[in-house]
């Protein structure tokens, strides 16, 4: 999520620069806001990179399938089409 953020923020700042935004207003455009996400701290990285090693090894595709769609939230970006889940 925090990647696709990143992203999303450098999308931004192109469109503004090509529509000839001055820095101030791209700089102001693009600051942090205080819900924007962030990264994993490095004790939340060695979890996640743990447990997708462990991962599901009893589950079914259906299943997999099942619980992706179930969590999946999804976030497009709408200047280029990435799109996150």
């Amino acid at each position: 999520m925090y990647d696709l953020h990143r992203h999303g923020l450098a999308a931004k700042e192109a469109a503004l620069r090509n529509q000839g935004a001055s820095d101030e207003a791209v700089a102001e455009a693009t600051a942090p806001q205080p819900d924007d996400p962030q990264p994993l701290a490095e004790e939340e990285e060695a979890e996640r990179e743990r447990l997708l090693e462990e991962g599901f090894k009893d589950w079914t595709k259906r299943w997999g399938k099942r619980a992706g769609r179930a969590f999946r939230v999804r976030v497009n970006c709408g200047s280029c089409g990435l799109r996150g889940d």
